[in-house]
C-alpha cells in the first residue's frame, strides 16, 4: 500500500473524470492506497481527482466503515444545504 499525494490544484480538481471501466487489479491496488490515504490525512472522504487520477472513484467514511464508490451517480436529492467543506 502507499500514501498518495493530495492535490489542492483547484484548476486540476476540476476536470471531468471518465468512468471505471475495467474492475482490475490496478482499480483494487488504487482503491487500497487511497484507503490508506484517508485514513493516513484523517478526512472523511476522498476522491480519485484528489489524488491525481482522472477516474470515477472515491471512498466514504460512515458509521459502517469506509465506503468505496464506483461510478458514483446522484439519482435524488434535496436542496443544497450550506456546510464546512472538508478538503
Amino acid at each position: 500500500m502507499a500514501i498518495l499525494k493530495i492535490t489542492t490544484d483547484q484548476e486540476f480538481l476540476r476536470k471531468i473524470s471518465k468512468p471505471v471501466e475495467a474492475f482490475d487489479v490496478r482499480l483494487h491496488t488504487l482503491l487500497n492506497d487511497m484507503r490508506d490515504t484517508l485514513i493516513m490525512a484523517g478526512g472523511v472522504g476522498i476522491a480519485g481527482v484528489q489524488v491525481g487520477v482522472l477516474y470515477r472513484v472515491c471512498l466514504v467514511v460512515t458509521s459502517d466503515g469506509i465506503v468505496e464508490l464506483i461510478n458514483p451517480r446522484i439519482i435524488s436529492g434535496e436542496r443544497p444545504k450550506s456546510s464546512e467543506e472538508g478538503c
